[in-house]
């Protein structure tokens, strides 16, 4: 058997068994739970080809209103397309969908501002306006990071992470920045392996804005490998990009080993958080020094134990949520553990959704919506979907405030439901 072979044996125990909690406490019972049976609103079955389970990329809000993105698996045979499908919040009726013109893309997930929606798939990135149903602009993609859901929206940009060669040898990697309403486009940043003596990745950016100068800066990671097909023979770097003079501020390498899919890292309160193999790391937003590190206590024999997940930052929480079960709070300032929870939490490359001091997730491993509370860790909310089978499918939760609804989707249907707070 292959050193390969091994790791990946390895890696695939790893999120099957969960962790253990080695000495953490169990969130506190839950003594007070609301009853949840009634937080169902309404269900829409989506409008597959051939009614099989289907892929869907992440779904998204439009005039308070859900989009859900379907990719049926049988589109290539029959001739079909992927299908875009906006739902009205209140009864899950269908106001409107159109079709992508490649049957046999995929739409791993996409950003909305003001009328025009940017969908990036597995051959372009492309502009829909989402007053004519039309497509107004297109990015072809010669070699995209596939399934990397490398794209990031802020403001009235989009940036995506490329690469170019011939997978999984590319040596060049770059980070692309689309201006959203003419479509046009231009390299930001770009990574060679002549100058890092590593095949590059660029990472989806996080935007910070310098209090003291106003300056724009984009913050970003670069998974640096050795050899791709090797994961622990990898590193991680750390970069902040000034938009404004366009030129780095501060770059850190060799911070840890990268996760196998891409995420953004977090900015909050002059600070930058990420994760690397299974550490979370805090650094100083203005100078790029470390301020912290934790290890988290969970399957630290294994290479990356962050393989599906990303960091949600808020409330002075750090939540950390690897690809096994458990989902870690620490402290934004300090990295101390605050509390865990032992399960129901595994994701699939995910953002996790805080709202009224709950996070929310679809979780892959049970195939549950789940609420958890932010201060405590209690789980206030696990919710089957209504379909038998299948189950939630791992995308993303999302939110309308104004209406108090949460949209989640399983792989074959849309589902409203009212959160517990």
């Amino acid at each position: 058997m292959t050193s390969q072979m091994t790791l990946l044996i390895t890696l695939i125990l790893a999120i099957m068994a969960g962790c253990c909690k080695e000495g953490l406490p169990d969130p506190p019972p839950c003594s007070s739970c609301p009853d949840t049976t009634m937080m169902h609103v309404w269900q829409h079955d989506l409008d597959t080809l051939s009614g099989e389970e289907s892929l869907f990329g992440d779904p998204l809000i439009y005039q308070g209103n859900p989009i859900f993105m379907i990719f049926d698996q049988w589109d290539c045979q029959f001739g079909s397309a992927n299908r875009v499908t906006c739902l009205d919040a209140n009864t899950g009726t269908k106001l409107w969908g159109f079709d992508v013109d490649d049957p046999c893309t995929t739409i791993e997930n996409g950003y909305i501002f003001e009328d025009i929606l940017v969908l990036n798939m597995s051959k372009e990135l492309a502009g829909y306006d989402l007053i004519s149903l039309e497509k107004v602009w297109s990015i072809p993609l010669n070699s995209p990071l596939q399934g990397s859901k490398g794209l990031t929206g802020i403001g009235d940009k989009v940036y995506l992470s490329i690469t170019y060669g011939t997978p999984p040898l590319e040596p060049t990697s770059a980070l692309l920045g689309v201006h959203i309403l003419s479509g046009a486009s231009q390299e930001i940043l770009r990574f060679e392996r002549l100058d890092w003596d590593a095949y590059p990745k660029v990472h989806p950016p996080s935007l910070w804005v310098n209090p003291s100068n106003g300056d724009s800066i984009l913050m970003t990671a670069v998974g640096l490998y050795e050899d791709p097909t090797i994961p622990d023979k990898a590193r991680h770097s750390l970069h902040a990009y000034n938009l404004n003079s366009k030129s780095y501020a501060w770059e850190v390498d060799s911070i840890g080993i990268p996760s196998n899919n891409l995420k953004r890292v977090e900015v909050y309160d002059n600070k930058v958080y990420m994760v690397t193999d299974y550490r979370v790391h805090c650094f100083d937003a203005f100078i790029g020094k470390k301020i912290w590190s934790t290890t988290i206590p969970c399957c630290t024999q294994y290479v990356s134990n962050f393989l599906n997940s990303r960091l949600l930052v808020v409330n002075n929480k750090v939540i950390a949520n690897p690809s096994t079960d458990n989902m870690y709070c620490l402290d934004a300032n300090t990295g101390e553990i605050l509390w865990e929870v032992p399960e129901y939490t595994a994701t699939a490359n995910q953002d996790l959704l805080e709202y009224n001091g709950v996070i929310y997730l679809s979780s892959f491993g049970y195939g549950l919506l789940v609420g958890i509370d932010l201060e405590t860790g209690e789980v206030l909310m696990k919710e089957s979907s209504p379909n038998v089978n299948p189950s939630f499918s791992g995308q993303n939760v999302i939110v309308n405030p104004d209406k108090n609804l949460l949209f989640v989707n399983d792989s074959k249907s849309a589902f409203a439901y009212r959160p517990v707070r």
